[in-house]
C-alpha cells in the first residue's frame, strides 16, 4: 500500500474588528495577538521550511473579514503600536529579572516582537503576500470561506446564502489573484443543498464536521478515510476524530502540558498599576498585554498558583509531541485496511498555533518536518487528493451528507439557543428585505446605499457575534456589534425604499466598513 495521506488544515478567522472612532479599542487587540503570536509565528515557518527545501503540503483558509483587516492601512499602524508596547513591556521584565526564568521568558517576547517586526518588513506590512507566494510556489492551498463567517444554515433565504458564498469566493480571487478551488464552510456548518450553491460558483471542496459523513448515506466504505463526492460534484473532506482529540481536547490534548506556558495568566492583570502605566492605552485601564510569564502547570491548578514558565523546557516538550504526533499518524495508518491509502483529514483553528497554544507553531515545524521524510505518511494539500481522484488514483465515494457543524454535538446549539433566539427573526426579516432591495436595480447614490445594506447584513450575519453572546465572553460586545448592524442595515433600506438616501450618512458608514467594494448585490436574487 502506497503511503498514506495527512491533510493538515488550518482555519484562521477573525471578526470585523475595526474601529476608528476609538483611538485605542481593546477588541482590535484580538487582531494583534494573533499576528504576533500565531499568524507569523506560523506563515513564517512555513515561509523557511520551504526556503530549506523541506518539503511538504497545507492547506491554510483565510476568512475574507480576516484578510481585509490585514489589509487595512489603520490597522496595520496601530499593529506596530501594540509590537511597541509589548516589546518595551518585556524589555523593562527582562532587565528586571536577569537570567531567572521571567528575564528568559521576557527575552522570549521581545526576540518574538522583533521577528514580527521583521517579517513585516520584509514583506512591506503585506502578510498576504507571504501566502500568495508559498501557494504559487505549491507548498501551501489557500482555501476562501463565505464572506463574513455567516452560519448559512441558520439563514431563511437561498439568495443570502448565495450572497455569503459568492462574496467569500470574489473577495478570495481579489486578495489572491486566483479563484479558489476549495471553500470553507463557516463552523462547518452543512445542510442538504449547500453543495449545489459551491457548485454553483466552480467549487471543487469544502470541509464538513465528521458526523456529516458517519451520518450520511450511503456508508462510505472508507469511513472518514477517504473525501467524498456529493451529487453536485463537490468533494467533502470530513474531519479526523483522533487528530482532533489529540491536539484540541481540554482533557487530553498536547495544549494541556504542564510545561506549556499558560495563555490565562497576563502580566497585564496582576502587576503593580503604576508599573504598568507606560505601558498601558491613553485612558489607563488595565489590560492584558500580552506578557505571559507562567506554565500551564496542572488542569486543576488554580490560577493565582501556576509555576514560573520555562522557555526551553517548553521547547522541548514541543519536540516531543510533535514525535508522538507523528507516531501516531504511522499507526492510524498501518491500522486502517479500508482498501486504499487512508486520508487523514486534521482541521484545526489556525489561531490555536501560538496563541491559545504558544508552542503550537513549534510543534507544527516539527511535525512537517518529520514528516518530510517519513516512509509512512506524506503531507499534502487538499486539491492534491482531489487532482488524484481525478486521475483515478484514489476514490471518492458519492454520498449525501447528514446536516451538521463542527460545534458541540455537531449541532447549532452554540450559535442558536435560549440566549441568541432574539437574533434570528430580526436577521430573517432584514435578509427578506434585502432580497427586495437587490430587484430594485438601483443606481448612483441609491446603488451604492443598496451595496452597503448588504456589506450591513453579510456582517450582522457573522456566527461570531452569537459564539460571544453564547460562551459569555465578551456578550456585550457580540449583542452591539449585531444591533449595529441591523440597525445600520434598516435605516439604509428604509432610505432607499423611500428615495432619501443621504451622501454623508451613507459615506460615514462605508468608511466604517470598508471591505467587499465589488459587492455584487445581484447574488442575493
Amino acid at each position: 500500500m502506497s503511503r498514506g495521506t495527512l491533510c493538515l488544515v488550518l482555519h484562521a478567522h477573525l471578526p470585523y474588528v475595526r474601529h476608528p472612532e476609538h483611538e485605542d479599542f481593546l477588541e482590535e487587540d484580538w487582531l494583534f495577538e494573533a499576528i504576533t503570536e500565531a499568524y507569523v509565528p506560523v506563515w513564517s515557518r512555513l515561509t523557511a521550511l520551504h526556503e530549506e527545501g523541506v518539503r511538504f503540503g497545507i492547506t491554510l483558509t483565510l476568512s475574507p473579514t480576516l484578510a481585509a483587516m490585514l489589509d487595512d492601512s489603520l490597522l496595520r499602524k496601530r499593529l506596530h503600536r501594540y509590537l511597541d508596547r509589548l516589546r518595551r513591556l518585556a524589555e523593562s521584565q527582562a532587565k528586571r529579572h536577569g537570567d531567572a526564568l521571567p528575564g528568559q521568558t521576557a527575552r522570549q517576547t521581545v526576540a518574538q516582537c522583533l521577528e514580527t517586526e521583521a517579517f513585516l518588513a520584509r514583506y512591506k506590512d503585506d502578510l498576504l503576500a507571504p501566502l500568495r507566494r508559498l501557494q504559487a510556489e505549491g507548498a501551501v492551498e489557500i482555501v476562501a470561506c463565505n464572506a463574513t463567517h455567516g452560519l448559512l444554515p441558520l439563514m431563511s433565504t437561498t439568495g443570502s446564502k448565495r450572497a455569503q458564498l459568492r462574496t467569500g469566493v470574489q473577495a478570495h480571487a481579489r486578495n489572491f489573484g486566483r479563484k479558489p478551488r476549495g471553500l470553507w464552510l463557516a463552523e462547518c456548518g452543512y445542510e442538504l443543498g449547500l453543495d449545489e450553491r459551491l457548485a454553483e460558483d466552480e467549487v471543487e471542496l469544502f470541509f464538513v464536521d465528521a458526523a456529516a459523513v458517519e451520518r450520511g448515506r450511503p456508508p462510505s466504505p472508507f469511513g472518514l478515510y477517504a473525501p467524498v463526492k456529493t451529487a453536485a460534484g463537490v468533494a467533502a473532506f470530513a474531519r479526523d476524530h483522533e487528530t482532533g482529540r489529540q491536539v484540541w481536547s481540554a482533557h487530553e490534548g498536547y495544549p494541556g502540558n504542564g510545561a506549556y506556558r499558560e495563555f490565562h495568566r497576563d502580566f497585564g492583570h496582576e502587576a503593580p498599576i503604576e508599573e504598568l502605566l507606560p505601558f498601558l492605552p491613553s485612558d489607563g485601564r488595565r489590560r492584558a498585554l500580552g506578557l505571559k510569564l507562567h506554565r500551564v502547570t496542572g488542569r486543576d491548578v488554580p490560577l493565582g498558583e501556576k509555576a514560573l514558565y520555562d522557555p526551553e523546557a517548553a521547547r522541548l516538550a514541543a519536540m516531543a509531541d510533535a514525535r508522538a504526533f507523528v507516531a501516531a499518524r504511522r499507526a492510524q495508518v498501518q491500522s486502517h485496511a479500508g482498501g486504499q491509502a487512508p486520508v487523514i483529514t486534521a482541521c484545526y483553528d489556525a489561531e490555536l498555533f501560538g496563541h491559545w497554544w504558544y508552542e503550537g507553531p513549534a510543534f507544527l515545524e516539527e511535525v512537517l518536518r518529520l514528516l518530510a521524510s517519513d516512509t509512512f505518511v506524506q503531507t499534502a494539500c487538499v486539491t492534491t487528493v482531489v487532482d488524484r481522484a481525478r486521475d483515478g488514483e484514489l476514490t471518492m465515494p458519492p454520498m449525501s451528507l447528514a446536516p451538521s457543524t463542527w460545534g458541540a454535538e455537531s449541532s447549532h446549539k452554540v450559535w442558536l439557543n435560549p440566549e441568541t433566539t432574539w437574533v434570528y427573526p430580526a436577521l430573517h426579516q432584514a435578509e427578506a428585505r434585502m432580497q427586495r432591495l437587490a430587484r430594485l436595480k438601483a443606481d448612483g447614490l441609491r446603488g451604492r446605499a443598496v451595496r452597503q445594506a448588504g456589506r450591513e447584513l453579510l456582517l450582522a450575519q457573522s456566527s461570531d457575534w452569537t459564539f460571544l453572546i453564547t460562551l459569555g465572553t465578551a456578550p456585550a460586545y457580540g449583542a452591539a456589534r449585531l444591533r449595529e448592524h441591523l440597525d445600520a442595515f434598516n435605516a439604509l433600506a428604509t432610505a432607499i425604499e423611500a428615495d432619501e438616501v443621504r451622501e454623508a450618512e451613507l459615506s460615514g458608514r462605508e468608511s466604517r466598513t470598508p471591505l467587499f467594494p465589488d459587492l455584487d448585490v445581484s447574488a442575493w436574487l
